[in-house]
């Protein structure tokens, strides 16, 4: 989702993550040793390096402007447990939510029901 935003921009009005994938262990690594998603230099310009590419946009991205983008994540969920925290670190606070979980179905039904709670009281249509 968020590489679709990234390349069209217009085409979107909002995005509902759940329990996102966002790479592998070695980047959020990069990530955190760097000290966050601030202080991280992309460490490669390979187009196919999609983690990299990803990353770097999120890090220049103004989330405050533009589509809005909501995540949710399991507390538990152990496929992508360091991730969501540096996403939510650049994200609007109350963007954000953790719920208990998994990453499993019951989890992500949690998650979609808070979402559709959210867009009610946001009033999108």
């Amino acid at each position: 989702c968020i590489l679709y935003l990234r390349k069209y921009p217009n085409d979107v009005d909002g995005v509902l993550l759940t329990s996102p994938f966002l790479g592998w262990p070695p980047v959020f690594r990069e990530i955190n040793n760097a000290g966050g998603v601030a202080a991280w230099r992309q460490t490669s310009d390979d187009p196919r390096d999609w983690e990299r590419t990803l990353w770097n946009w999120i890090k220049y991205h103004d989330f405050a402007s533009g589509p809005p983008v909501w995540m949710g994540y399991g507390d538990h969920d152990e496929l992508i447990s360091a991730g969501p925290p540096l996403l939510a670190s650049v994200l609007p606070r109350q963007h954000v939510f953790m719920v208990p979980g998994q990453h499993d179905v019951a989890t992500f039904k949690t998650i979609a029901l808070h979402q559709l709670d959210i867009l009610a009281l946001q009033n999108y249509r």
